[in-house]
């Protein structure tokens, strides 16, 4: 799988379980219901590893 769609299939359920994504800047923010940032991704990645980090941030989180 492509690491971009990945990521974006990612974000799109992030929204569905109700997180915030703040589109501004590098970066996408994740933020919870509060407004929490949560963790940060990168809109452009290129590493292949970073999806795997991606869904390590989710895990740490509590959210996927």
């Amino acid at each position: 799988m492509n690491v971009r769609k990945g990521v974006s299939k990612v974000l799109k359920q992030l929204r569905k379980a109700g997180c915030e994504i703040d589109a501004s800047g590098r970066h996408y923010k994740v933020r919870d219901g509060e407004g929490t940032v949560l963790f940060g991704v990168s809109k452009t990645p290129s590493d292949p590893a970073s999806l795997k980090r991606i869904m390590a941030d989710c895990r740490r989180a509590g959210l996927l």
